[in-house]
């Protein structure tokens, strides 16, 4: 079942990107971080199935066949900034908001994704949190045309959250335990 069967499959990504990160110690307690991104690409797919396989449509056996067929060539850019701030408002307390901005084009997506870490070092042992909001677009080599999609989806948005432990047990070797949970909304169609 299944034959004869014809498939061609050609894919092709170019993509050029530039990015820059800055630190900046601000004085013993604060740090700011700062970066941008810039990227540009194009992709096309040159996709063709043709195979037969048997069904039963009415009692009767017979030969069906399917093509599917994609020739596209999708390209756009994408540009991203974030800005983080370390700061430390007494000893054993370390925080670190953050904000990032993404924008892609071809999925006409710009999100805002704020970001919060914290540490407590409490003799010795380190108490971590993290909390983030994140969106993840589609690229563009990640259409599924053997699928049937011809268009691009919405941005995946993903909440994380992270706690955890951390001692060190000796000079050279510490433990780490952590529970981490991703909450995702906006899913795009898995085939």
């Amino acid at each position: 079942d299944g034959f004869p069967f014809f498939l061609r499959d050609r894919r092709q990504l170019d993509v050029a990107s530039l990015r820059n990160d800055w630190t900046y110690q601000v004085g013993e307690k604060a740090i700011v971080r700062g970066g941008v991104e810039a990227k540009t690409g194009e992709s096309s797919y040159d996709y063709a199935l043709t195979h037969q396989r048997t069904a039963v449509s009415n009692g009767v056996q017979v030969v069906a066949t399917e093509n599917v067929n994609a020739a596209l060539k999708p390209a756009g850019s994408a540009g991203a900034a974030f800005v983080s701030a370390r700061v430390r408002p007494f000893k054993p307390l370390v925080l670190e908001p953050g904000l990032r901005f993404d924008r892609h084009d071809y999925t006409r997506d710009s999100e805002w994704n704020p970001r919060l870490n914290a540490a407590l070092d409490l003799a010795g042992t380190t108490m971590r949190a993290a909390w983030g909001a994140y969106a993840q677009s589609q690229g563009l080599h990640d259409l599924s045309v053997a699928d049937g999609e011809r268009r691009f989806g919405r941005a995946e948005r993903a909440e994380h959250r992270v706690l955890g432990v951390e001692r060190p047990l000796g000079r050279t070797v510490a433990l780490r335990v952590e529970a981490y949970e991703r909450i995702t909304s906006r899913p795009r169609a898995r085939w």
